[in-house]
């Protein structure tokens, strides 16, 4: 099975020699390759293997100035478009810090290609006003949506792959304004953008999103309730009052129920055996409306517990009373992200935000 990083095949090493030499006849081919095919290059990852393509490029255009490099880069991503050519942001970034004005024209540019938000992380972190002031330009670019969701992805506080940029998860004001301007994109791709970006604010400043969201929802298009929706599903999943009243869930109050009944099957289990969870209830509701129903563990730790949800179901409840019911499995298996301790686990089933029945399981090891 091919890896990504392989997207830097032999075949793409030629492809952009052969970019550069029609750009530039006394481009040093052989050093270029040389540099790129050194030693380590099967070991190192996908962003291990961009940053060797940029640097080798630099060295080998003899660390040419970036308003001399610029043409080049936007030549060679006329040959063509996706992933692996974000090697030519990265370079932007390495090498442009010292020509912010040019860097960020080159960015704007060569976004579309690849993606500059990777990018465009470094500005930020090293000329912060300057590259915010330029990203809330971009969110307002009239034709090319690759510009403005870049506005959107590069200030993400949490952005997957991406380093960090010291202090951007309390600079609220300048992101949230970015995603104002953005909340009614016409692009879903951009909208997609500002959801994950919300996502991410909400892992930090969850008070402050759902006070956002609030503000969006009043008179909300179906587009900007998909986008709210996107938006608060960390918060959806830790089951917040609040958060499923904005998604106009019922309050758990609002709900009649009767005769809760959760089971598990086996009160005792070890470390690759499964427990299955059921569970039913008898209900009701003034008005057709919907339930969220979670499970919810208490996960004996090595000093304490964890809390952690998981989404079970959503039912349609009605005014006339029914039986509803399911049942989950919970495999027992040590995750990277999840190692089981000996000792008893409580597990409840949620319903709205509000725990409706609990029960216990022993596990050892």
């Amino acid at each position: 099975m091919a890896l990504v990083k392989d997207i830097y095949s032999e075949v793409f090493l030629e492809t952009i020699m052969s970019a550069i030499l029609e750009y530039d006849a006394t481009f040093n081919q052989a050093l270029f390759q040389q540099k790129i095919e050194a030693k380590g290059w099967e070991e190192l990852t996908l962003m291990g293997r961009v940053d060797r393509f940029s640097s080798a490029l630099h060295e080998s255009l003899e660390n040419k100035d970036l308003t001399v490099v610029g043409p080049l880069l936007l030549h060679i991503q006329e040959t063509g478009k996706g992933l692996a050519y974000i090697f030519l942001p990265d370079y932007v970034a390495k090498y442009g810090q010292n020509n912010v004005p040019v860097a960020l024209q080159l960015l704007e540019q060569l976004t579309s290609g690849s993606t500059g938000e990777f990018a465009i992380r470094a500005f930020l972190t090293n000329h912060y006003e300057e590259t915010m002031t330029k990203m809330k330009i971009w969110s307002q670019h009239p034709t090319d949506e690759h510009v403005r969701r870049l506005a959107s992805e590069g200030c993400r506080t949490r952005l997957p792959w991406a380093k960090k940029v010291p202090g951007l998860v309390d600079q609220t004001a300048d992101i949230i304004t970015i995603l104002k301007q953005l909340k009614d994109d016409e692009s879903l791709y951009v909208r997609k953008s500002v959801a994950n970006n919300i996502n991410d604010l909400s892992k930090d400043h969850a008070q402050l999103v759902i006070e956002l969201m609030g503000e969006w929802h009043s008179n909300a298009s179906a587009e900007v309730m998909w986008l709210i929706r996107k938006g608060l599903r960390t918060l959806l999943k830790e089951g917040q009052s609040d958060v499923l009243a904005l998604l106009d869930y019922a309050a758990a109050s609002d709900i009649t129920l009767t005769d809760v009944v959760f089971n598990v099957d086996r009160i005792a289990v070890s470390l690759g055996e499964t427990s299955t969870f059921t569970y039913s209830f008898d209900a009701l509701a003034s008005e057709k409306t919907t339930v969220r129903l979670l499970l919810e563990v208490d996960f004996v730790k090595k000093h304490g517990t964890s809390t952690k949800r998981f989404f079970l179901s959503e039912k349609k409840i009605t005014p006339l009373m029914k039986t509803y019911g399911g049942e989950k499995n919970y495999v027992w298996k040590n995750l990277t992200t999840r190692q089981h301790y000996t000792g008893t686990h409580v597990f409840r089933l949620v319903l709205n935000g509000e725990i409706i029945g609990e029960t216990t399981v022993d596990f050892s090891i």
